[in-house]
This record gives structure tokens, C-alpha cells and sequence, in this order.
């Protein structure tokens, strides 16, 4: 490698990659990009859910799974031909040496063009010189003919179709599918366009420009800052990359195409294409989005980077009215920490709740008569007494839980301040005290009545249900055995609920499961000093970087890495100093110097904060990354001589 960097030729090849990836790249989907998305789209739906519906239908009766999976491939393939094209895109890059380009591109087709000329048959005489738009370039031309289409081969994709004429009509489209790379220089850039032909290239720069595009308007606003990335997605595009109600559709059309097959009772078919209907309109309604186009735009600042995502895609769950009133309650300045606001509504439990008596209602139709008659009679008795408690359960989450957290305030915490010298007796003792990763949920109360009223009914059908299962033929459930209550603490802020893990697990009795609360908030840790961090109201931050409690968000956190590499760094020391114990001590010293030098050099990436908020139709997602350069006094400390 070294012996190559001295040859001259080489040195300018070098010199050219260089600037091409030193100043603007660029990168551009055509229009059959979108339709090879729809392709795999549609090819991947099939083979998710095409399987279980031949099968079902006994289509696929004696076959083995990956000859039904080819079949499916196949069929989705062959329904799908005028989708079955090359991709295109353009891929660019600025330069400033356009003499030094010209005549690298000339030096690569002397070198291609020798290297062809050895070639076999079928790629020679196929790399071109051609003009597009005034500018001149190499071109080479792939073909489905290339493709070596024996007697074999071909008998192999007819055996995989549902028919034989289905896997002609597949080859035939293949030999006549051609992929294009053209190279060359097009004022200050370097283009390499990749697909069935060189249109996009004829096109280029004629007609409206991105600019013109309303989603490409925020741009705008950052017109003097030192852009670093500009990325745009279109609707169609994104809707390719997402389930939509029209693939949902389609999948239940499949289904219902199928059902016919199914070798089950006329009442149950009917019923199953009632409520396949009614379950895809449903699904369409609660949880799939109407998918909109995305902008990202991103920028340097003094102290490290900016970044704003726009999305249009709609978000009917989520609720930016407010401030984040639960970011006081991620104790202070965490590891981690994520908080959101969803728009809470018993319809989305009542839907879930439909489906499951769905179900249920089919259970009891068409399964339990299956059943033979002391395992049926089993489960009459168990479900009789079981039934009410599963009511009770249902009317205490809609009743009380889901009114109680109506806030829709959560927040996922994760923090490194709970120490120990031994967190497990298994193992020995250290030296100093060793941080543990500390996850933690916090929930917004909006009546903290109904959710003691939801709970404390969630222990009395716990009760009652294991009393049910003890009581059941054949239970092995000790007749004194309870389900356990966990310990009640009156803290200064609220109430916490701990459960003390038993002593024979040998875990530090700073491990503590709990869960705390008070009049506003709900809190699940590991610890009961977390959860006392928790409780209490403080400034939020994540490093260095403050979390906005001043203005309406959707959600907002963010993730300290240097506090991580902080909190990994006694470990670290930890292994160093085990793995080195047999070496010379001045070997073990320079290796921990060493590694501290990495250390202090990844923690140039300090942290990163984010915030999601509503601008017209658009949920924009604001980042920003501190990045600090490296302690002259702290690198020179590390470095070893």
C-alpha cells in the first residue's frame, strides 16, 4: 500500500477521491426507485402473511416451507412485472480540479476498456462514450441476456410458479430489463448514475427545482448557517416504507379470497368475513397514519451541531399543547432520559378490548367443543368463576387507570448514581465503589384516588384468582402461599411501595424495587434513593444542555455519552487491573494510560438533547449536540511517553 502511494498515477487518483468527498455530495432517487419500493413492499407482505393463508386454504398442502416461500416470491413477482424495473439514482460530487477529473475518467477508460477487452464474450463492446445534455460520458450497459439462461436454470423457476407459463412470462421480462452506469463530468461535478437508462442525467437541472416544493420551505431559515446535510423524502417514497390502510386492505383481501378454501363450518366462514372486514377497518382507523413527506436539515454551531426533522406523516396520538411539566421529575440531570405527552382515550382500550372478546367469542364457539369432556368440564368450572374477574379487571383499567393517567405524561429515566462494592455475594468484593445502570418509568397523576382504586382492585383479582388456580384439579400451589404485599415508607414527598429481594439471591440491599408515589406523580425504580430523586421537583438537564420546561412539546430528552464513559470508566479500570496482574507493572501502567487516552478522546461527543414540537401540519423534532475538543492538560495526563 505504501509502495502504491508513492506512485504518481496513483497519488492523483487519491487526490481526486479526495475532493470528491471533501466538499457537496449529493444523492437522488428517480422515479423507478419508488416503484421497486412497491415491489418489495408488496413482495414482502406476500411472503409475510401468503404462507399462512395458503396453508389455511391447503394450497400449499405437501410442499415444504421454502418451496412455499418461493412460490410466493414468485407469485407476488409475476403480479407485479411493470413494478420489476433497475433502480435509479444519481450520486454527485463537487470538486475544484476539473482538469485533474477529466483526465483520471479519461485514464479509467483506457484501463476498462484493456480490462474488457479479456473479458468473456458477452461484456465486451458494451463500455460507450456518449453526450448527454453537452457533457461527456463512460457508459456500460448490463442486460437480462448476460443472464446465462440454461435449460436448468429455467426448468428450476418454472417448478417454483404456481404455473409454468407464470415463470416465462418472469424470464422473458428479465432478459429484457437493461442497467446502465454512466460516469462523468458535468461542470464542477463528478456524476455516477446507476439505472434502466441515462434520462435522469438528460433531465438534470430542467424544470421546477426541489426548492419549489412547500416541504422544502423551512430550509429557508437556515440559509446562513454552515449547512452540513439537506435530506428530503417524498410522500409517495415514504408511503412505500410504511404499512398503510391500503396494505392493510390488501392483506385482508387476500385473506377473504382465501377463506372459501378454509375446510370450516358455513357460520364460522361468514362470521370470519364479517369480522375481517370490521378488523381491518378498525386497525386502518386507530393505528395506521396517513404518511406525509420528511425534511431534514442540519447545521454547525460554536458548541457542536443543530438538526431539525420535519414530518408530515400525521401523529393523532400525540398532544403538544403543553409544557412537559414531568421533565422536573427525571432527577435532575440523568444518563438518559426520554419524556412524551400522548393523548389518553379509553376508545383505543375499548377497541383492544373488543378484539379480545372477539376472540374469546370464537374460543368458545368453535375451540372449546373440541375439547374432550373433562378437560371441557375443567374449564367451564374455571372460567365460571374466572369470567367476573376478568370484568372486574377490565371495568378497574377504564374505570380508574386509564382516567387516572389522563395526563399522558411518561418518561423513561436511566441513570448511573446507585454504587456498590459487591452488588452480588457471588462474586468478590472491589475495591472502590462500582456504578449500575438505574432504569426508571415515571408516570403524570392526574387522580391519584382512581389509581389507588385501580391497584388496589389489581391485588384483590390477584387474590382471588390464585385462589381459583389452588382450588383447581391438579393445582400444585402451596396452600399457604400469598401473593406478597410490598412495604409501605411515608417519605417526605409521597409514599413508596418496596419489595425487598429475598436474602438468598445475595444481591446488595440497595437494589430495591419500589414504586413511589404522589398527588402528580408515579414512580417504578430499582432504588429507593432513584425513586426520592424522582419525586422531587429540579431543574432538568442532560449534561451540560438544559431541557425546555417553558413552551409546548410533544416530547423531549436526550442522552449524556460522556456521562457514560464516566460511569463505564471504574469498570474499565476494573479490567485492566484484572487482566494485567501477571505483567510488569510499568506494562499494566502504560496500557491504562492508553486507555484513557481513547477515553478522553470519546468524550469529545459530550451529549445530545432533543425536543419534538407541532409547526403547522408538520412534527418537527429539534436536536442539538455539544461536542468540546480534548483537555490539553487531561490528553498529555493520559498520554504515555
Amino acid at each position: 500500500i505504501e509502495a502504491a502511494q508513492r506512485d504518481p498515477k496513483i497519488q492523483r487518483s487519491l487526490k481526486l477521491l479526495g475532493e470528491m468527498f471533501s466538499d457537496e455530495v449529493f444523492l437522488f432517487a428517480g422515479p423507478n426507485f419508488n416503484d421497486m419500493l412497491q415491489l418489495f413492499q408488496s413482495t414482502f407482505g406476500t411472503m409475510r402473511y401468503g404462507p399462512a393463508i395458503a396453508q389455511l386454504s391447503g394450497e400449499t398442502k405437501g410442499m415444504k416451507d421454502d418451496e412455499v416461500q418461493a412460490r410466493m416470491m414468485m407469485q407476488s413477482l409475476v403480479d407485479s412485472l411493470p413494478l420489476l424495473k433497475a433502480p435509479e439514482f444519481v450520486l454527485g460530487f463537487k470538486i475544484k480540479d476539473k482538469a485533474l477529473a477529466k483526465e483520471q475518467l479519461d485514464n479509467l477508460e483506457k484501463i476498462l476498456t484493456k480490462a474488457l477487452a479479456g473479458a468473456p464474450q458477452p461484456f465486451h463492446d458494451r463500455l460507450k462514450r456518449v453526450s448527454i445534455d453537452g457533457s461527456s460520458y463512460l457508459s456500460y450497459t448490463l442486460d437480462g441476456q448476460m443472464v446465462p439462461w440454461d435449460h436448468d436454470n429455467i426448468e428450476k423457476i418454472r417448478a417454483a410458479a404456481a404455473k409454468p407459463a407464470d415463470a416465462d412470462r418472469l424470464i422473458e421480462h428479465l432478459k429484457s430489463m437493461e442497467l446502465k452506469f454512466t460516469l462523468g463530468l458535468r461542470d464542477d461535478f463528478v456524476l455516477l448514475c446507476v439505472g434502466p437508462s441515462t434520462d435522469l442525467l438528460a433531465h438534470l437541472g430542467k424544470g421546477p427545482g426541489l426548492r419549489s416544493l412547500p416541504e422544502l420551505a423551512p430550509v429557508k431559515k437556515f440559509a446562513d448557517k454552515r449547512l452540513f446535510n439537506v435530506s428530503y423524502m417524498s410522500k409517495a417514497t415514504n408511503r412505500h416504507l410504511n404499512t398503510t390502510k391500503a396494505d392493510i386492505d390488501n392483506a385482508f383481501k387476500e385473506f377473504k379470497q382465501a377463506l372459501p378454501k378454509l375446510k370450516i363450518p358455513e357460520k364460522a366462514r361468514d362470521e370470519i368475513d364479517k369480522d375481517s372486514a370490521d378488523l381491518a377497518h378498525d386497525l386502518g382507523r386507530a393505528i395506521v397514519p396517513e404518511v406525509g413527506a420528511q425534511l431534514a436539515v442540519g447545521f454547525l454551531t460554536d458548541t457542536g451541531s443543530e438538526s431539525y426533522f420535519y414530518d408530515w406523516t400525521e401523529h393523532p396520538e400525540i398532544d403538544a399543547s403543553k409544557p412537559l411539566d414531568l421533565l422536573k421529575h427525571i432527577g435532575g440531570s440523568p444518563l438518559a432520559a426520554i419524556v412524551n405527552r400522548t393523548k389518553v382515550s379509553p376508545d383505543a382500550y375499548d377497541l383492544l378490548a373488543k378484539w379480545i372478546g372477539v376472540a374469546y367469542r370464537y374460543a368458545e364457539e368453535y375451540g372449546v367443543p373440541q375439547m374432550k369432556e373433562k378437560e371441557r368440564k375443567q374449564y367451564d368450572t374455571f372460567m365460571g368463576k374466572a369470567k367476573p374477574l376478568f370484568q372486574r379487571l377490565s371495568t378497574a383499567t377504564r374505570d380508574s387507570l386509564i382516567p387516572a393517567l389522563a395526563d399522558g405524561q411518561t418518561a423513561i429515566v436511566l441513570d448511573t448514581k446507585l454504587t456498590s462494592k459487591q452488588f452480588i455475594k457471588q462474586l468478590p468484593p472491589t475495591e472502590q465503589s462500582l456504578p449500575m445502570f438505574e432504569p426508571a418509568l415515571v408516570f403524570a397523576v392526574s387522580d391519584v384516588e382512581k389509581l389507588k382504586i385501580a391497584f388496589g382492585e389489581y391485588w384483590a383479582v390477584a387474590d382471588e384468582f390464585l385462589e381459583i388456580v389452588r382450588n383447581t384439579e391438579g393445582s400444585k400451589v402451596p396452600a399457604d402461599f400469598k401473593i406478597p404485599r410490598p412495604k409501605t415508607y411515608k417519605l417526605k414527598a409521597g409514599t413508596m411501595y418496596s419489595f425487598q429481594l429475598p436474602e438468598e439471591w445475595g444481591v446488595d440491599k440497595k437494589v430495591l424495587p419500589n414504586a413511589a408515589l404522589t398527588d402528580h406523580v408515579a414512580v417504578l425504580s430499582l432504588s429507593g434513593k432513584h425513586s426520592i430523586r424522582l419525586l422531587a421537583e429540579t431543574q432538568p438537564s442532560i449534561g451540560s444542555q438544559k431541557l425546555p420546561l417553558d413552551r409546548p412539546l410533544a416530547s423531549a430528552g436526550g442522552f449524556d455519552f460522556a456521562g457514560m464513559i464516566d460511569a463505564y470508566t471504574p469498570w474499565i479500570d476494573m479490567g485492566i487491573d484484572l487482566s494485567t496482574k501477571q505483567v510488569d507493572p510499568s506494562v499494566a501502567e502504560n496500557i491504562r494510560q492508553h486507555a484513557h487516552a481513547v477515553i478522553e478522546v470519546l468524550k469529545v461527543y459530550r451529549s445530545t438533547v432533543e425536543e419534538s414540537f407541532v409547526e403547522g401540519k408538520a412534527v418537527v423534532t429539534h436536536a442539538t449536540s455539544e461536542v468540546r475538543d480534548i483537555d490539553e492538560n487531561a490528553a498529555k495526563g493520559a498520554a504515555s511517553p
